[in-house]
């Protein structure tokens, strides 16, 4: 039931009472014997059915103001399955190894996917899971300082240019074992803090670091120097998603789509080639130093080994369930999925993974969903399962803000299936509803279990648990998602044109944000677009530091793209990161034997970085 229901309904009963009084105006003779009138009929016969009248016209009224939902949300089914689906809480968690865990000789890994179990709300838990594997190293961060010229570290041939160097201390739990005989490849940090000075640290990482050296120390005359590579992105390559992804839906939406509901899952980077820096390392003692071209005064009295967190990954609000089952009774077209009938308030519906029939006998049949590419053995069957999200019930003389969805059995034909099997079983991903955000925080709360056992000692929520978001668009809105689905056949023109069709685009996935908090959509000054030819080496594949030596360099025709952005509007909002993701999503938008190129702009900086060529999530320089 939608609060517009009745808006419609008040509406539709004034119009009839209204063209009722007309009525008995223009035929006072037959009006008499309804006794209509402007407020209403004497007869309470007359009353009851002008009023069940009304709810009908409203409901057909909700459904054309809704743009025809029947149409947009099975298109959607097809080509974008999880936009209608609530947004889950999402959240970073950091794990520490506990004390015991000094004596590790390698990493300890918690798998992505693993199960967390918070405090108990109203006595019920809520629960998440890891989306990026974790390896606790037996490693402690020491410190962390950013400073400027005259900076203490070691020379390298970088050293002499550079405007501002970061510095990470970091020492063994076990004294006894030297870092080369962890097997340390890999580091990842998350990066903690407030979002204005987290969003300079970014982009001086990813645009301004020019070498990464390995010391004992800042007089170290002889550092491990590693390439600038070795710093690499988070969040952006496929496994890497916090939200289910189905494979007809491209990736390049999915990075449109999580960066707004939760960009903190990109503040990750990952320190590579350490094995190399490290190799016959003797002390338990390390620094990592990163040289800058660019300096950040502001920046020296916020870093600290509080900003750079070992441990993390993102959290989100989803867990398997085995529905009620459901027994087919042919007397309605329609059933509701019941994740819990003993819990109706803790638990809604994400998705349904998988439908089940069951005859007297016991035999199973699986049940296709209707909007699909599985129709390759429908001869074989003569039922699919389609699913509609409605808006909750009343509960406790309250409106439910969450969904409830609705199966229903039908043929190709979109006709009720005359189904042979008595019950449906039916495996469903949930979420905790509205109850995350009813979880304490701050002071060691939320308190969390984690469902495997393990070295694991202390468990910390480092950001307040999003709140559960769902879609509620405005008339035209889920037009403007199907439209948008098929942006590779339309061009970015220049100028404000370009930046309008990319506003556009952007707006249909900001609609899950805060709507006090818009994103800076009008920070986007210009977009253009022309045809180039570049040198171009493809990788040996994504994220690799090395071109394929296989491949012999050439040339090749590409599309570079020039975003002009207003710093002042994107303050807080994470410029350089947000660029990132344009990046990505112009790369994953290209043609078949093509690249794009971006270049980013400022009204305050002119141009700030050009990217190499790229096509999809592979560099070609």
């Amino acid at each position: 039931m939608t609060e517009e229901l009745l808006t419609w309904y008040n509406s539709e009963l004034a119009s009839i009472r209204q063209l009722g009084d007309e009525f008995a105006r223009a035929y006072p003779r037959i009006a008499g014997r309804l006794r209509l009138s402007s407020s209403s009929s004497d007869d309470p016969h007359v009353e009851r059915l002008i009023e069940a009248f009304a709810f009908l016209t409203a409901r057909v009224r909700n459904q054309l103001e809704d743009d025809f939902p029947q149409i947009t949300e099975s298109m959607l089914e097809i080509l974008h399955p999880h936009i209608l689906a609530p947004l889950p809480p999402l959240s970073v968690m950091q794990f520490e190894l506990d004390s015991s865990a000094g004596k590790l000789t390698g990493g300890y890994e918690i798998p992505r996917h693993s199960q967390l179990d918070s405090e108990p709300v109203d006595g019920e838990p809520c629960r998440f899971r890891t989306c990026y594997p974790v390896t606790l190293w037996p490693l402690r961060l020491l410190s962390a300082t950013l400073s400027g010229p005259p900076f203490r570290a070691p020379e390298t041939h970088a050293s002499a240019d550079a405007q501002s160097v970061l510095s990470l201390r970091l020492q063994c739990l076990n004294s006894q074992l030297p870092p080369d005989r962890l097997g340390l490849s890999s580091l990842r940090f998350f990066l903690n803090g407030q979002r204005h000075y987290i969003d300079e640290l970014y982009e001086l990482l990813f645009n301004n670091l020019t070498s990464v050296a390995v010391a004992k120390d800042a007089k170290d005359p002889s550092p491990r120097v590693l390439d600038r590579e070795c710093v690499r992105t988070v969040g952006f390559e496929n496994g890497q998603d916090v939200l289910p992804h189905s494979p007809r839906t491209p990736h390049a939406y999915q990075l449109l789509r999580e960066f707004f509901a939760f960009p903190e899952k990109f503040l990750f980077f990952d320190l590579d080639s350490l094995d190399q820096g490290l190799a016959g390392w003797d002390s338990p003692v390390f620094e990592v130093f990163f040289y800058f071209n660019r300096h950040v005064e502001e920046l020296e009295q916020y870093v600290s080994a509080e900003t750079f967190r070992m441990g993390c990954t993102p959290i989100v609000n989803l867990f398997d369930v085995t529905a009620e089952p459901i027994r087919v009774t042919h007397e309605k077209p329609e059933y509701q999925v019941v994740p819990d009938s003993r819990r109706p308030a803790a638990l809604e519906i994400f998705s349904i993974n998988s439908v089940v029939a069951v005859d007297e006998d016991g035999q199973h049949a699986p049940v296709r969903p209707l909007y699909s590419m599985q129709h390759g053995n429908s001869s074989q069957t003569s039922q699919f399962w389609t699913a509609s999200r409605r808006a909750g019930k009343i509960r406790d003389g309250q409106l439910d803000p969450g969904t409830d969805l609705h199966l229903s059995l039908v043929d190709l034909g979109l006709n009720p299936a005359d189904s042979q099997q008595p019950v449906l079983h039916i495996e469903t991903t949930c979420l905790n509803r509205d109850l995350v955000s009813r979880l304490p925080f701050g002071g060691d709360h939320p308190r969390f279990h984690l469902e495997k056992t393990g070295p694991v000692g202390r468990m910390t929520c480092l950001l307040h648990p999003t709140r559960t978001r769902r879609m509620n668009p405005v008339q035209g809105t889920l037009w403007r998602v199907i439209s948008h689905l098929s942006l590779n056949h339309l061009s970015i023109e220049g100028g404000a044109d370009g930046a309008e069709t990319l506003r556009e685009l952007l707006q249909v996935y900001d609609t899950v944000r805060n709507p006090d908090e818009p994103f800076p959509l009008h920070g986007i000054l210009s977009v253009s677009s022309r045809r180039i030819v570049s040198r171009v080496s493809p990788r040996q594949a994504a994220g690799s530091l090395r071109s394929d030596r296989s491949v012999e360099p050439g040339f090749g025709r590409g599309v570079e793209i020039r975003v002009e952005l207003d710093e002042d509007r994107f303050v807080g909002s994470g410029l350089f990161l947000f660029a990132t993701v344009l990046l990505r999503f112009f790369a994953r938008q290209c043609t078949v034997n093509s690249f794009t190129r971006m270049v980013l702009g400022t009204r305050q900086r002119k141009e700030i970085r050009r990217w190499p060529p790229r096509t999809g999530n592979r560099l070609l320089h």
